[in-house]
């Protein structure tokens, strides 16, 4: 489950600026991976995403976007006589160029 936020910092020509945060989670009824007899949760990961937007107003298009992103928390792993967490920490950074 993602929720963001957007927040017009400036206009510049033709090129706006955004900040675009986002809160990520698990949905509170999310399924639970079934895989080889286990079965794994994933509800306790959660994280954020902060990202820097430029678009083309005239366009619509994305002319940069660079992300990072930061997700943590447990996978929990069960199976017919074993229970265990497993510690998460998954770091991201995406950026997109447009083609000129």
């Amino acid at each position: 489950m993602i929720a963001t936020t957007y927040h017009l910092d400036r206009i510049s020509g033709n090129n706006a600026s955004i900040t675009v945060e986002s809160s990520i989670k698990a949905a509170e009824n999310a399924t639970p991976i079934k895989s080889g007899g286990a079965t794994v949760t994933y509800d306790n990961l959660a994280g954020m995403s902060k990202s820097n937007l430029v678009i083309d107003i005239r366009t619509g298009l994305v002319v940069e976007d660079i992300a990072k992103t930061r997700i943590t928390g447990n996978l929990g792993i069960s199976a017919p006589g074993f229970s265990m967490q497993m510690p998460m920490d998954i770091i991201g950074e995406t950026k997109v160029t447009a083609v000129q």
